[in-house]
C-alpha cells in the first residue's frame, strides 16, 4: 500500500454572512447559531460524509461522534466548486467571512467570487467597477478573514464560488512512500479480517513476508480466509487519516493468490464507501492502482 503527503486538490471553506439591522448594527444571519438549517446549505459537491456542505459554518468543530471534520470540502474533480446558502427570503448581506480548516491537513480558500439570486434560477455576479469582483480570502487554516461589500446584496440565495485554494504540500522529493505494512510501522493489531486459516492470521498479510516456524507451528507468508465465500476481506487501520495513492498485492509461496478484489474505505470505521475508478464501481485486477487517490483511515 502506498500513500502520499500531497493533499487532494479539493478545497475547504467555512464562511459566514452578515446583514445590517434597523439600528445599523452588524448581525449574523444564522450560520454559527444554526438558525440557518443544514438543509439550507448546499454545494457543488462533497468529498465525503465528513465534509458535507452543512459543516461549512464559521468556528465549526471537528466531532467524531457526528462524523464531521468541521468544514466543507469538494471532491477532487470538481472544476467549479461552490458553497451556497438559501436564506428562504430576501436578505440584506453586507459582508462575508471565511475560515480555513486545520484538520486533517490544513486547507483554506485563497480567492472567491459571489453570485446571488432571488429565486435560485436567475443569477447575478457581484461586481465592483462593472467587473466581477474577486475577493481575497485566507492565508492560513484558522484565521477569519472578513470582506465587506461595497454595495449590499439583497438576495435569497448566495453562492460563494471558490477560485483558488491552498493545499497542504509536504515535500516534492520522494513524495510517495509505503504506508508501513512491509516495514511493520503498521502493527499486527491494526490488521484484521473477516476470518482466517491456521497460521495465516491477518497480521501475515504483508508484502514480501517470510514463512516462519515458531514453537513447532508454521506461520505462512500471507493471510488466508478461513471461510470460502466472496464476502471475505482483509482490513487495515492506518492509525491516522492519509491520502492513499496505490495498493500492491502478492500471492503466497504455497501457490495461492487473489485474482480480483474490491476496495472499501472509511474515515471512521463505520461508514464505508466503495472505491471506484473513472466513477464506476467494480472489481479490479490485482496489481497497483497507479492513479488512485483516496483520503482514508481504514481500508478493506
Amino acid at each position: 500500500m502506498l500513500w502520499t503527503v500531497i493533499s487532494r486538490t479539493a478545497c475547504f471553506l467555512l464562511y459566514f454572512v452578515y446583514s445590517i439591522s434597523a439600528d445599523r448594527c452588524n448581525l449574523g444571519l444564522g450560520m454559527i447559531t444554526r438558525d440557518i438549517m443544514d438543509s439550507q446549505i448546499t454545494a457543488s459537491s462533497s468529498h465525503s460524509i465528513w465534509t458535507l456542505p452543512s459543516a461549512g459554518r464559521l468556528w465549526n468543530q471537528r466531532r467524531a461522534q457526528d462524523s464531521t471534520f468541521g468544514g466543507w470540502c469538494a471532491v477532487d474533480h470538481d472544476k467549479a466548486p461552490y458553497l451556497q446558502v438559501d436564506f428562504r427570503k430576501e436578505t440584506v448581506i453586507t459582508a462575508v467571512a471565511s475560515q480555513g480548516l486545520s484538520f486533517p491537513l490544513g486547507n483554506w480558500v485563497k480567492k472567491y467570487s459571489l453570485n446571488y439570486s432571488c429565486d435560485g434560477h436567475n443569477w447575478k455576479t457581484y461586481q465592483s467597477h462593472k467587473k466581477g469582483r474577486v475577493f481575497g480570502a485566507n492565508n492560513d487554516d484558522d484565521s477569519v478573514v472578513t470582506n465587506k461589500l461595497d454595495e449590499a446584496i439583497i438576495a435569497r440565495v448566495l453562492r460563494v464560488n471558490v477560485l483558488d485554494w491552498n493545499m497542504y504540500d509536504g515535500t516534492h522529493k520522494d513524495c510517495k512512500k509505503a504506508a508501513g505494512l512491509e516495514n511493520r510501522q503498521i502493527t499486527d493489531s491494526q490488521l484484521s479480517a473477516s476470518s482466517f486459516s491456521m497460521g495465516q492470521h491477518p497480521s501475515r498479510g504483508r508484502l514480501n513476508n517470510d514463512v516462519k516456524q515458531i514453537n513447532g507451528s508454521t506461520l505462512w507468508d500471507s493471510w488466508c480466509a478461513g471461510t470460502e465465500d466472496k464476502s471475505q476481506y482483509l482490513q487495515v487501520d492506518l492509525g491516522e487519516a492519509r491520502n492513499v495513492t496505490g495498493v500492491a498485492t502478492q500471492g503466497s509461496v504455497i501457490g495461492t493468490w487473489v485474482t480480483k478484489y474490491v476496495l472499501h474505505y472509511s474515515l471512521d470505521g463505520y461508514h464505508w464507501e466503495t472505491y471506484s475508478s473513472n466513477h464506476s464501481e467494480g472489481e479490479s485486477e490485482v496489481g497497483t492502482y497507479a492513479q488512485m487517490r483516496i483520503f482514508i483511515k481504514w481500508l478493506r
